[in-house]
């Protein structure tokens, strides 16, 4: 008996038995768009590799200083199997715009602490891009036209059946989010040159101009230091200026 619980140790200790390890054999990865709109819906998954079942987990959406938001509108509990593999989590974007984190926590079946995901959401105003398209047609023209911020196609932003009146006008919009303040100009582009032969107002030729309001202290530190110079000048002109002696008795000669 001894002899075999000796030969059992040994054979761990050079390796010769495999000793199971399923936290090494899991693996959590959470993925999802890091720009919302304010107050818009966004979803994110968490993905499970792993031949263990029955983890929990538990999500929350916080602010800069960790406060729980209430943000998390589906997901925000859950049991994830190995033979699904990943949970959907949806989260409503605060209306105040700032950086926020998604937390989601792990734990086995008996509430141990296995792992913590974290991702950052950015909730932003979006800024609303225009641009007027003109008909010089006789007849309606219906085209399909994407916006390009500084050449680049934003997929999203298709807009299908835009019926430009014939010799009328019509305005395209699109709720653009700013990833990138260097991004700075834009244009409309049809995909169908045939149709919007016809059509002005298409093409990087007829490129727009937007403007970011950065989060930027700097117009603060000025005004800050222009009322401290104010301050300051007031102080010394108070400090200088004679002071007169009203009421007081004349010398006696």
């Amino acid at each position: 008996m001894y002899a075999l619980i000796g030969a059992l140790a040994v054979a761990c200790v050079f390796g010769l038995i495999a000793v199971s390890d399923d936290s090494s054999a899991m693996s959590f990865d959470l993925k999802g768009d890091d720009f919302a709109k304010a107050e818009s819906s966004v979803s994110f998954t968490l993905e499970y590799d792993g031949t263990v079942s029955g983890y929990k987990y538990t999500s929350k959406l916080v602010d800069g200083n960790g406060k729980d938001m209430s943000a998390v509108t589906s997901g925000s509990t859950g049991t994830i199997y190995s033979t699904s593999g990943e949970k959907s989590i949806t989260v409503k974007a605060p209306k105040a715009n700032g950086d926020y984190r998604l937390i989601v926590t792990i734990t086995d079946a008996d509430g141990k602490f296995l792992a913590e995901r974290v991702a950052p959401i950015r909730s932003v105003d979006p800024i609303v891009l225009s641009a007027t398209l003109k008909n010089d047609a006789d007849a309606e023209r219906v085209i399909t036209v994407y916006f390009y911020v500084n050449g680049e196609k934003i997929e999203d932003s298709k807009q299908a059946d835009v019926v430009i009146p014939a010799k009328g006008t019509k305005t395209i919009t699109y709720d653009y989010l700013v990833r990138d303040v260097t991004n700075t100009t834009f244009y409309l582009v049809s995909d169908d040159s045939t149709m919007a032969g016809q059509v002005s107002g298409l093409g990087p030729e007829h490129s727009h101009k937007f403007y970011v309001e950065q989060n930027s202290y700097t117009l603060i530190e000025i005004i800050a230091v222009i009322t401290l110079v104010i301050i300051i000048a007031l102080a010394v002109y108070v400090y200088r200026k004679p002071v007169k002696n009203y009421g007081k008795p004349k010398a006696r000669r």
